[in-house]
């Protein structure tokens, strides 16, 4: 057995361990509910992402909700690990996404392009002027680029942490759907080094809207996402979104197909637009089981992705 099913396996395992855990706690808790919610995540996402080479990123995280009051909720996404197979100099994550970026010389566009530009150029020069005595000939230069850009390996760590707080603002009345406001940050705790996250803090301001209609639900949202500004490349504020259409197909099973994209995060990035598909079994009093997969319809989504998580309300 390699080392990636040696990993699932762990995963999966931890999933279960943390779903004896929630149920024993909860059954501690007796009848009545205190108002907190836990929901482990295992995802996994493969792509080239517009940049010619595939990346696959796999993270496993813990989100926990807590109902301050009636109308105040408070969340708190925590990654205690995730990994990149094929790490690239001028890739970072973004929100778990991998994003391609200029450095501070703006000479390090996808590295699949890299044989178009050429290291100790003047930009006010000719094309033929180089800067330098000992400058390298323009194809010693252009193999020095190209390696400064290429992968190198597989990098694993902590990802970044999100804190966010909602506020119901309208509760579903007739035709009114419910509507919800939200507003939180990103810790950087990943580490920048690695290219697992930016350093920086990020801030988001989000809405979200949700409908009944008969046995269907139907539930969207959009959000700002405002990016902190690393010192060796550009990002991009941008906006998210997503909807969702829900069916109950049986008094336990739940099948939902949500259509999601977001702008993309920087000028050397592409835009990200996924459709996909979820399955969520209820389990009633120990928890909710879920499992869906995604096809992305846009260059800076993913190919493909997986998701599996288990949601429990204490």
């Amino acid at each position: 057995m390699n080392k990636k099913k040696y990993s699932l396996a762990g995963i999966v395992l931890l999933l279960t361990a943390c779903s004896w855990i929630c149920s024993a706690v909860s059954a501690q808790a007796g009848t009545e509910e205190i108002g907190l919610s836990i929901e482990p995540e295992f995802s996994f996402d493969s792509g080239d992402y517009g940049g010619g080479d595939t990346i696959t990123t796999t993270s496993f995280s813990i989100t926990g909700e807590y109902d301050l009051s009636d109308a105040w909720t408070l969340s708190l996404t925590v990654v205690p690990w995730q990994t990149q197979d094929e790490v690239y100099t001028d890739v970072v994550l973004v929100s778990g996404r991998p994003v391609h970026h200029l450095d501070a010389s703006g000479i390090n566009p996808h590295h699949e392009n890299t044989q178009l530009h050429t290291a100790g150029r003047n930009r006010h020069s000719s094309p033929d002027t180089f800067v330098g005595v000992n400058t390298p000939r323009p194809e010693e230069t252009t193999a020095l680029i190209e390696q400064e850009v290429k992968h190198r390996g597989s990098e694993s760590g902590i990802g970044d942490t999100t804190i966010d707080l909602s506020y119901l603002l309208l509760k579903e009345r007739g035709a009114v759907p419910e509507i919800f406001l939200h507003g939180g940050l990103k810790i950087p705790t990943a580490d920048e080094d690695k290219g697992l996250g930016t350093g920086k803090v990020d801030y988001l301001l989000g809405v979200d809207v949700s409908r009944g209609i008969g046995p269907w639900t139907l539930e969207a949202g959009v959000t700002y996402n405002i990016l902190g500004e690393p010192d060796e490349y550009e990002l991009d504020n941008y906006l998210s979104g997503y909807g969702e259409i829900s069916n109950a197909l049986t008094e336990n099973l739940e099948l939902a197909v949500q259509l999601s994209g977001a702008q993309a995060a920087s000028d050397e990035s592409d835009g990200e637009l996924a459709l996909g598909m979820q399955l969520r079994y209820d389990m009633e009093e120990i928890g909710e089981f879920s499992a869906g997969i995604q096809k992305g319809l846009a260059d800076g989504s993913p190919d493909y992705s997986m998701v599996i998580g288990y949601f429990i309300s204490l």
